[in-house]
């Protein structure tokens, strides 16, 4: 039956053959383009995300810097935390010191996190610490197979529908 499928002795089944190649190739490759536009669309949006909350950080803890209200910082931790994107938020001295270690702290391995950092200035440009958060990439991750496997079934499920027309 295989034999006979391929076997190019008519003029349909020379230009189906060739015919559904192109299409599974077109299919694939438009997938293929697809998933890598939305990956970036998403990491940037997270790129976005982990900056924006930084510089908000940074920017609303400089009184408590000055003030040594370490309590407040560890209060905007453990807020910062409850994001479930978030992996560590810390705040750290001018010297890189820890502030929040108590309550929270970097992990020595951060190659598998976004992380984003800023340096904490005062009013006169002098640096007065720094706070850092390191986001989990894992939903990323997960949605990037996601969508992988979702254009393979896609292309085989398109095969398999245009082989099965052409069997009939």
């Amino acid at each position: 039956m295989k034999s006979q499928l391929f076997r190019l002795d008519s003029i349909s089944k020379k230009l189906i053959l060739p015919t559904l190649f192109l299409v599974t190739l077109l299919i694939g490759a438009l997938g293929s383009v697809l998933v890598v536009q939305q990956h970036r669309g998403l990491n940037s949006m997270m790129e976005s995300k982990a900056d924006s909350l930084v510089t908000m950080l940074a920017t609303i803890s400089v009184q408590y810097l000055i003030n040594y209200d370490l309590s407040a910082l560890e209060g905007f931790v453990k807020e910062t935390a409850k994001d479930r994107d978030v992996a560590f938020a810390e705040y750290y001295d001018a010297e890189g010191k820890s502030y929040t270690g108590n309550v929270m702290t970097a992990p020595a391995e951060t190659s598998h996190l976004l992380v984003q950092e800023r340096d904490i200035v005062d009013g006169s440009g002098k640096k007065i610490g720094k706070v850092k958060v390191g986001y989990t990439t894992t939903a990323l991750d997960n949605m990037l197979r996601s969508s992988i496997k979702t254009v393979a079934v896609s292309v085989l499920a398109v095969l398999g529908v245009l082989l099965q027309a052409r069997r009939t």
